[in-house]
Formats: structure tokens, sequence, C-alpha cells
């Protein structure tokens, strides 16, 4: 004979689980948060959230394929979450996924069209595929939309360096270096301009 548990008692235990798992996580115990996150999912399984910081503490163990299946699920039960798709593109990037992390930062924005983050990594994704001028326009946008967004301004400049135009390139990895005077890869990015103006 098995005990009735009211709904709400089994959606504040699943809460309180999640809440667990993510307390674990900010401590770094990953394995220790994915099981908590499996007790509020078995408690609730159509949470979301918890999906989303399972999905999470994938991608911080190196278990890229589970994460994407983990954000698959969470958007399957909440499509019209933009940091869900956006998160879901920023893994299928690191597996070097690019056409299906641009289709994923694309439906991100379409979502929430103000999402800087994601008009950034759209524009990182454009830029490895070799769509450099689309890539300038995101960062553009990105930039615009946050305007101290030292992220932003690198990849510009890693851009327009892939363009050529070396002097504009300068100008936003400065600019980069200015938001954040130790961001090394834009130290790096303008000794590579100065390098490509002396030839």
């Amino acid at each position: 004979m098995t005990s009735y548990v009211p709904a709400e008692k089994e959606e504040q235990d699943a809460i309180n689980w999640n809440n667990k798992g993510f307390a674990l996580a900010s401590l770094g115990q990953y394995e220790e948060a994915l099981k908590a996150y499996d007790k509020a999912i078995e408690l609730k399984p159509d949470f979301s959230v918890a999906w989303n910081n399972k999905a999470f503490s994938f991608s911080s163990l190196g278990r890229y394929e589970e994460a994407v299946n983990a954000y698959d699920k969470a958007i399957e039960l909440k499509p019209e979450n933009a940091t869900t798709w956006n998160n879901k593109g920023s893994i299928l990037h690191v597996l070097g996924r690019y056409e299906g992390a641009l289709k994923a930062y694309e439906k991100a924005i379409e979502l929430k069209p103000d999402f800087s983050v994601a008009w950034n990594n759209k524009a990182v994704a454009l830029d490895v595929l070799g769509r450099h001028e689309e890539a300038l326009n995101a960062y553009d946008k990105a930039i615009q939309l946050k305007p101290d967004y030292t992220k932003a301004w690198y990849g510009k400049g890693h851009a327009l360096f892939n363009l050529r135009q070396y002097g504009d390139a300068d100008k936003a990895f400065d600019k980069a270096i200015e938001l954040t005077p130790d961001y090394n890869d834009a130290l790096l990015g303008k000794r590579l301009v100065l390098d490509a103006l002396k030839h």
C-alpha cells in the first residue's frame, strides 16, 4: 500500500530538490547536483527549470551530448524560454555543430530580440562559419544593446581583422581593452593588427 502525497507537497519537494541541486552545483559538486535534479524531475517530470539546471551540470562535467538532450527536454516543456535556446546553442558550438548553434541563437533572438548575449553568440558562430560581414552586423547589434559588452567589442575586432579592415579592428580592440584592461585576447588581437599594418 502506498501513501497518498498531495500534489502541492510533491511540487514543493521537487522545488526543494532543485534548490539543493543548485546549491551543490554552485559549490562545483555537479555529480551530486545531478542526483538532486533527477529527484526533482522524478517528483515533477515537467519541471523545465530542473531540466535546464541538469543540462548546465552536464555541460560543467564536459558531458555535452547529455547536456544537449537535457536542454531539448527543457525546450520541449517550455519552448518560449530564450535562455534555454541560447544555452543549447553554446553547447552545440562547443561540439563544433555551428549551424545548429546558429539556429538555436536565432531562435533565442526571435523570442527575445534585446538578448545581447544571444546576438554576440550568433556573431561568434557566423564568424567561425566564415560569414564575417553578417558576424559584424550581429556584433554591432550586441554592442547597440549593451555598449560596455567587452566580448562583443573583441569579437567585432576579430571580424574586422578577418575582413582585413585593420584600422577599424584596432579601434574595436582598443575599446575592448578600455573596458577590460587585462583582456588577453583583445591585447593579442591588437598585436596581430599592428603586425598586419607593418606588413
